[in-house]
């Protein structure tokens, strides 16, 4: 009789572990790091290039039913630039609509894009937007999380009064921890 509750208690255990987790019943915490980052041309057709892959992350916390908040906080190298980047900090709301193999998440984002480097001081930093897409594959308490960001931001160059084209888009991945 002991040995049945045993086996009982570990197949329910095997049966929860191999379930698909929701994004809409859990509590979770993820951790994302920027891929790429690729600038949108400006109107006079220039376009920054990034020198590597853009350093800093992203934290999102999900909460049930009321959809998840991130952190970003990154910087992007300029190619041929010498040391300027553009760092952006960002906070969004994204909201996940869940699959039995596929969590999809469509959110907004607000927060600030300033250019840092020797000539940071010409720079006013700018208001950013943007608009995502996450991905996320639920593998038990894990989540593998992917992420595409199309991104808005002109910092004004104060000198001159014309603005710099630091609007692009972003890749992302990650992995997230359900509670």
């Amino acid at each position: 009789m002991k040995k049945n509750w045993i086996a009982a208690a570990c197949l329910l255990g095997l049966l929860s572990w191999s379930q698909t987790s929701k994004a809409e019943d859990l509590f979770f915490v993820g951790l994302e790091a920027p891929l790429s980052y690729a600038f949108k041309a400006a109107d006079d057709g220039g376009k920054f290039t990034q020198a590597k892959t853009p350093s800093g992350g992203i934290l999102t916390v999900n909460f049930p039913v009321l959809g998840a908040f991130a952190l970003e906080s990154y910087e992007v190298a300029l190619k041929n630039q010498g040391s300027h980047s553009i760092t952006y900090q960002m906070l969004d709301y994204i909201y996940f609509l869940s699959l039995p193999f596929l969590d999809i998440g469509v959110g907004v984002g607000a927060g600030n894009a300033a250019v840092k480097g020797t000539y940071e001081s010409s720079y006013e930093s700018a208001t950013a937007t943007q608009y995502l897409l996450k991905l996320g594959i639920p593998l038990g308490v894990f989540k593998i999380l992917g992420g595409y960001q199309v991104l808005s931001a002109t910092p004004k160059y104060t000198a001159g009064g014309t603005y710099l084209q630091a609007s692009g888009t972003l890749t992302t991945v990650g992995v997230a921890l359900a509670f």
